[in-house]
């Protein structure tokens, strides 16, 4: 994780907080079109100008796609 260098600034505030924890929730829950939409809303510009959090968030969203037709297809398995 890297660190920002630019000076002193000041704390994020308490509705900032809730925002960013919602992410992480979302995150954690696998529901990442949901956290890339927070993230729009908080700061437009991230995802843009940083391809590389923009890129694990699609690479973590394919694993979630993966993993739910994996689930699906043992439940259908089973059921037959």
């Amino acid at each position: 994780m890297k660190l920002s260098t630019s000076g002193p600034s000041s704390p994020p505030s308490g509705e900032s907080l809730d925002k960013r924890n919602q992410i992480r929730n979302h995150i954690v829950a696998g529901e990442l079109e949901a956290a890339m939409r927070e993230i729009e809303a908080l700061a437009p510009e991230l995802l843009r100008s940083d391809s590389r959090i923009h890129f694990k968030l699609l690479r973590q969203q394919l694993v979630e796609l993966i993993r739910a037709k994996f689930v699906i297809t043992n439940i259908i398995s089973y059921a037959q």
